[in-house]
């Protein structure tokens, strides 16, 4: 597998009309011709994933997870995905968390920030700006 971008950014949420809009939306904010975009309909593939794709000197900027999946809730994903690598910022895009959860992640340095559902793409493009260098946005 060879990739010309630098740097990936992951999506994880099981459901697939979610991953579309977002899609659509980092297309319009992220340069894709510098960052890869993957998308996850499962978190544990996600987990799968994320090793080889640091193998492949690929830098993670960031990963976007929802709250409610099945099998696994993004807080135990974070959970997982923070043991072995804790830089790695995260955001939570839910309209399941609620405020209590999404203070105990951000006070366990599991998560950065949290957007809630429905969100706007402004509101996507502000929590993007504060993690993504400027030479990877549109």
């Amino acid at each position: 597998m060879v990739f010309s971008q630098d740097s990936v950014v992951i999506c994880v949420d099981d459901d697939e009309s979610i991953l579309t809009a977002l899609s659509v939306q980092l297309q319009k904010l992220v340069d894709t011709e510098k960052v890869l975009v993957e998308y996850f309909l499962n978190p544990e593939d996600a987990l799968a994933s994320i090793p080889e794709i640091i193998n492949l000197k690929i830098k993670v900027i960031f990963v976007l997870t929802d709250y409610q999946m099945p099998r696994m809730t993004g807080a135990e994903f974070l959970k997982k995905l923070k043991s072995v690598y804790p830089d790695i910022h995260c955001i939570m895009l839910s309209g399941q968390a609620n405020d209590e959860i999404v203070e105990n992640l951000i006070s366990q340095n599991l998560l950065d920030y949290f957007i809630s559902k429905p969100w706007s793409e402004g509101q996507l493009l502000e929590k993007i700006r504060l993690i993504v260098p400027a030479d990877k946005l549109v």
